[in-house]
C-alpha cells in the first residue's frame, strides 16, 4: 500500500460533485492542501455505507469493504466489473488493525477526533485521546494552482 495521509477538515478546500458530460455516474472531487483526488461513484457510495452503517448504527464500531471482482451473471445490470463489498471481519479486528496504524502515523499531539468531556462539552483530541491538540493556527493558503490541481480550476458563477 502507499503513503497514507490522514486529512483534517482544515485540508480540504473544495468539494465538487458532478457528472461529466455523456456520463452516467458521478464523479467527487476533493481539492486537499496538497493534492487533487476524484472519485467515482462506486468509490463514493462505498463511502456513504461506511458511513452511514457505523454512524446510524446504534452498536456498530466498524466495516470494511473490499473490493472484488464480479462476472456480468453476478451482478446486476449497470453495475462494473470492480465492485467494493463488504468484507465480512469483525469489527473488532477493523478497529484494532487501523488505530493501532493511525497511531503510529500520526504521532504524538496529532490532531484527530472529538470527544465528550465532563458537563457534555466536545473537546479535540489526538488520535490516541492521551494530549490536547496543537493550538496553532494554520495560515489560509490560496487555492492550489490549475498546474498543482491537475488543471482544475475554481469555477466562476
Amino acid at each position: 500500500m502507499s503513503t497514507t495521509r490522514v486529512y483534517r477538515n482544515s485540508d480540504v478546500l473544495r468539494v465538487v460533485g458532478f457528472i461529466p458530460p455523456g456520463h452516467r455516474h458521478l464523479r467527487l472531487v476533493l481539492v486537499l492542501r496538497d493534492q487533487v483526488v476524484v472519485l467515482h461513484e462506486a468509490a463514493v457510495s462505498a463511502i456513504v455505507r461506511a458511513y452511514v452503517n457505523v454512524v446510524a448504527h446504534p452498536t456498530r464500531r466498524a466495516v470494511e469493504y473490499v473490493q472484488v471482482q464480479l462476472k456480468a451473471e453476478e451482478r446486476k445490470p449497470g453495475y462494473a466489473e470492480f465492485q467494493l463489498v463488504e468484507s465480512g471481519r469483525g469489527e473488532g479486528d477493523i478497529v484494532s488493525e487501523w488505530c493501532g496504524q493511525l497511531a503510529e502515523l500520526c504521532g504524538e499531539g496529532a490532531r484527530g477526533d472529538r470527544r465528550e468531556v465532563d458537563g457534555g462539552e466536545l473537546e479535540s483530541v489526538n488520535m490516541r485521546g492521551n494530549e490536547p491538540p496543537s493550538t496553532e493556527k494554520r495560515p489560509r493558503e490560496e487555492l492550489p494552482s490549475p498546474q498543482g490541481a491537475g488543471g482544475l480550476r475554481p469555477g466562476r458563477g
